[in-house]
């Protein structure tokens, strides 16, 4: 049995199936007894308010809507069949930062790995600028970071592409539990925050990065996750432009507390099932073509969480919810902000605007609300905007 700890997270494998797992804080008492799957898995990231055991995802989704989720502190796991009891495991905080050392992982053009503080690989796809065009690196760089495919190596995503023609490197990264990365995938989770944090330090030490200081793109999902990054502050990172976002999960979920049973509910039903195995169906290309970390990064994949229940479940605003709320903490961003929105939004709506004076420590915004649709962050108008914000 091997026993993870990661941010905010406890992830078990190779265990006994069946085996039921009882996780104590560092004084001994019992937050949760965890059952583990036909898999050998367990994954613990939510806890209820006593302890309990979770057998099923009705216990599960019980769980998520009246408990809250893990904080950073030693645990210990204890095999109640046994008796074995195993640590002290330290979980994470986001601003459990690794040694600068940690971030000296080389990243080279094309398809490739990058390593997070609790170990877990995310899949990256580096694409370099036309050197005809462009001349020869350093050149300026930009991340792109989202449950899609941004590491899809043969389909970039619009902004990667945008940018790339505009004479950027771009860093394509999938979230933890997406496409070929590795890890248990969780909408908006401090431990997504916290790989994107770690993604930025990385990128930023190669040297073909100007300035060793790159930025972040992407419209929707990988606008909204430019958000969470930002505010862990990552020393490096130089600018953000995150078009087309909402600022509340909850209120996204339930606007004027009735159940948004139309995109919301779509969209989270598609994450669902794109962070199966193989959901994305590159991904499983590439383990058919024998790309044995993306095979290994999917095997955790059976303890995936169900979102469209615990969307669904959750029917009334808790005070738990504001760490997955944007407009909670970009506060917190220190960088410069090119942000746009439509006022038609038909996807996330145009509740962003809400938030727009909460940027009280990003030393430059600009913000640019038109009136259109989910996609105009990409039209000629915004762009333009965006490529003079560089």
């Amino acid at each position: 049995m091997q026993i993870t700890a990661g941010v905010e997270t406890l992830t078990i494998t190779g265990a006994t199936p069946g085996t039921h797992l009882r996780i104590e804080d560092a004084d001994g008492v019992p937050v949760v007894t965890q059952i583990v799957d036909a898999a050998g898995n367990a994954h613990v990231a939510y806890l209820p308010p006593d302890h309990r055991v979770i057998e099923d995802l009705d216990d599960l989704v019980d769980v998520v809507r009246e408990g809250h989720t893990m904080r950073p502190g030693d645990h210990f796991v204890v095999d109640e069949t046994t008796g074995d009891r195993h640590g002290p495991f330290g979980v994470l905080g986001v601003d459990d930062v690794p040694e600068a050392s940690f971030y000296e992982q080389p990243l080279e053009p094309g398809f490739g790995y990058v390593t997070m503080r609790d170990g877990v690989k995310l899949s990256v796809n580096v694409l370099t600028p036309d050197e005809n065009l462009y001349g020869p690196a350093p050149w300026p760089t930009v991340v792109e970071y989202s449950g899609y495919g941004p590491s899809n190596p043969d389909a970039p995503q619009p902004g990667s592409l945008i940018a790339n023609l505009l004479g950027f490197a771009v860093v394509g990264v999938n979230l933890r539990g997406s496409g070929c990365s590795g890890g248990v995938y969780d909408v908006f989770s401090a431990a997504q925050s916290a790989d994107g944090h770690d993604v930025i330090e990385i990128v930023a030490r190669q040297d073909w990065v100007l300035h060793h200081r790159p930025g972040m793109v992407g419209l929707s999902y990988p606008g909204n996750t430019q958000l969470f990054v930002a505010a862990t502050r990552p020393p490096s990172l130089a600018a953000i432009t995150p078009l087309s976002v909402l600022d509340d999960l909850w209120r996204q979920q339930w606007p004027g507390g009735i159940y948004n049973s139309g995109f919301t509910r779509v969209w989270i039903e598609m994450r669902d099932a794109e962070s199966k195995q193989g959901g994305q169906a590159w991904d499983q290309r590439r383990i058919d073509d024998g790309d044995e970390t993306a095979r290994a990064n999917q095997e955790v994949r059976t303890i995936d969480l169900d979102f469209v229940r615990f969307g669904h479940a959750m029917d009334t605003y808790r005070p738990a919810m504001a760490d997955r709320r944007a407009a909670e903490l970009v506060g917190n961003i220190d960088v410069p902000v090119y942000l746009t929105g439509s006022w038609q939004d038909e996807q996330t709506g145009s509740r962003a605007a809400l938030m727009l004076d909460r940027f009280t420590s990003s030393p430059h915004t600009v913000f640019a609300f038109v009136n259109g649709h989910h996609p105009d962050g990409y039209s000629p108008m915004l762009i333009n905007r965006w490529f003079d914000f560089r």
